[in-house]
């Protein structure tokens, strides 16, 4: 037979308690509330299930050592900072000092592994710290949906989805900062906007990036906004057509690495940026350029993604209940060089 993992319902049932009394005691929460016969009895049920306490517990029966892990499933662990996930690792930094929790780096890989993983043949390495920040563009959904059910604390840096779970996550507000870009645009006097993505439709961001800017142009009755050919990287003349065809004078790229493609087909074919085309991208990740061009958009505000995880956590560390929190925090502006006002405009 296959054995079933205790719960707080078991604990409750043998302890001939609610389940509430042994949240409370699991939360720290029972002082002048629950006796203590009851408090041991609840805590030598915990034992004899050998039920697995989670966060909170470890914190009642352990003690807290205040040390929160960062996990990440790249590759790499974010040491460079070039490295996307750089300005998560010191927002998470900051906020931790802030907080008064020292900080447990994740960082072992696996040459024989093609991905990082929490669940080693030696258990869960999150077993050894309190909670833990993870990061990473493709998670392991089985590994996550383990994790709730093993009530494991954890923050997710970005806006992960998976079926049948839910836990908290905090990720940068793409559709308001497309937004925000896309506005810009339209301050500066554009009224023909075209939109293009590399990947389009293809995770929750891409979505967002491009209803972010359909969003500002249906805000204006002048704006008219075009879907682009997704195809920057390799087929330069169907991009001039379509820019040719809709007459636009500005580009929204979905990322710096878009507008990069986009530049040099520009740029090798006599349309000068930003005087005779405007571009903004709706990241800020690195990308090797041309000397003197900074990408106008939107900065995603990577650190304080961090802080932000790391707070949620504490929070969550400190007895915080109730269901999973999703928390969108604002881009910022950048202005860059590659937006002007268009030529009309500007004569």
């Amino acid at each position: 037979m296959t054995s079933r993992r205790a719960t707080q319902v078991d604990v409750a049932r043998a302890a001939g308690v609610s389940r509430s009394t042994v949240s409370l005691i699991l939360n720290g929460r029972e002082q002048g509330r629950i006796p203590p016969a009851t408090r041991e009895r609840v805590l030598t049920a915990m034992r004899e299930l050998n039920y697995h306490p989670n966060w909170a517990a470890r914190m009642l029966v352990q003690q807290s050592n205040r040390v929160i892990g960062v996990f990440t499933y790249e590759t790499l662990f974010p040491y460079e900072e070039d490295d996307f996930f750089y300005p998560f690792l010191l927002g998470i930094e900051r906020q931790a000092t802030h907080e008064g929790y020292h900080l447990l780096l994740f960082t072992r890989g696996d040459d024989t592994e093609s991905s990082r993983g929490i669940y080693r043949e030696d258990g869960n390495i999150l077993s050894m710290v309190d909670g833990a920040v993870l990061m990473g563009k493709h998670p392991d959904p089985d590994e996550i949906r383990r994790l709730v059910q093993e009530e494991r604390a954890f923050v997710f840096i970005g806006r992960r989805e998976i079926a049948d779970c839910d836990f908290d996550w905090v990720a940068p507000d793409y559709r308001a900062g497309a937004r925000l870009a896309t506005e810009r645009l339209i301050a500066l006097g554009h009224t023909r906007i075209g939109y293009i993505a590399n990947s389009p439709n293809s995770g929750t961001y891409d979505i967002d990036r491009l209803e972010g800017s359909k969003d500002a142009a249906a805000a204006h009755n002048s704006v008219t906004f075009s879907l682009l050919p997704q195809s920057p990287f390799s087929d330069r003349s169907t991009l001039l057509a379509a820019i040719e065809k809709e007459h636009v004078t500005s580009i929204v790229c979905n990322s710096n690495e878009t507008l990069a493609h986009v530049l040099h087909h520009l740029e090798t074919s006599g349309i000068n940026v930003p005087d005779d085309m405007s571009l903004v991208s709706l990241t800020d990740d690195r990308v090797t350029l041309p000397a003197g061009i900074e990408p106008s958009g939107i900065h995603l505000n990577r650190a304080a993604v961090g802080a932000e995880a790391l707070r949620l956590l504490a929070d969550r560390l400190s007895g915080r209940e109730g269901p999973p929190i999703h928390r969108l925090i604002p881009c910022l502006l950048r202005d860059g060089t590659t937006a002007a006002e268009p030529r009309a405009a500007a004569s």
